[in-house]
């Protein structure tokens, strides 16, 4: 896991092609399918970073065909049909890393958190719970990249 302090610039990948120009990075995937996916919820103040980043990367760059942006929200289990296949999913959500509030983490693969918790309701489920499921149903993404962000609340 890379950790960027909030006053320092976070070193992230070159997500998509600005639209000026630029390295398709992340999303180069020789026309394989790839989702951007923008978790959160927007009512729970900066909890909602995930689908607010989202908004402003599709303002502000052009995607390949090959992408599908999706606004997760707190969808949970039901976002399954969405990312289940996909060749490479790129998260950007809330994380609570313990650390000053703004802090950025870039977490890859096998190192993002992949459990089943206890839940008071299934209007618990998060992260975790989607990408155990997508393993147990052997449908997760080869290729899986979480940018967090620490909330302040």
């Amino acid at each position: 896991m890379r950790i960027s302090p909030s006053n320092e610039h976070a070193s992230l990948p070159s997500f998509s092609e600005e639209r000026q120009g630029g390295n398709k990075g992340f999303f180069s995937s020789n026309g394989k399918d790839v989702a951007l996916l923008g978790l959160g919820n927007i009512l729970l103040g900066d909890e909602g970073v995930g689908v607010h980043a989202l908004g402003i990367l599709n303002d502000r760059f052009d995607f390949p065909d090959n992408v599908e942006i999706i606004d997760g929200g707190t969808m949970g289990l039901d976002l399954l049909p969405f990312i289940e296949g996909r060749d490479k999913l790129l998260i950007l959500d809330a994380v609570n890393l313990g650390k000053e509030p703004g802090t950025i983490c870039i977490i890859e693969d096998c190192d993002i958190p992949s459990f089943i918790s206890t839940k008071l309701s299934i209007h618990n489920v998060g992260l975790p719970d989607v990408i155990f499921a997508l393993k147990l149903l052997g449908k997760a993404p080869p290729r899986m990249t979480l940018i967090g962000r620490q909330p302040e609340t």
